[in-house]
């Protein structure tokens, strides 16, 4: 598939959209460096210790069926 076609498959892009979040998230934890999220209506760091990395989607694969 195409690029493009990648691009139109929504569920493709929110899959690849969940794992760079929690790539980032691991990283982010692993080196000891707070995350910056939005929280009622502020940007609050939230320190390592306190980040909650999410489960991995079931289905992990980098290309639509």
């Amino acid at each position: 598939m195409s690029i493009l076609e990648n691009l139109q498959d929504h569920d493709w892009v929110t899959a690849a959209i969940q794992r760079g979040a929690r790539q980032a998230l691991i990283k982010h934890k692993a080196m000891g460096v707070p995350i910056a999220i939005w929280r009622e209506g502020k940007v609050v760091l939230v320190p390592p210790e306190e980040i909650e990395i999410p489960d991995a989607p079931e289905d992990c694969s980098s290309s639509p069926s």
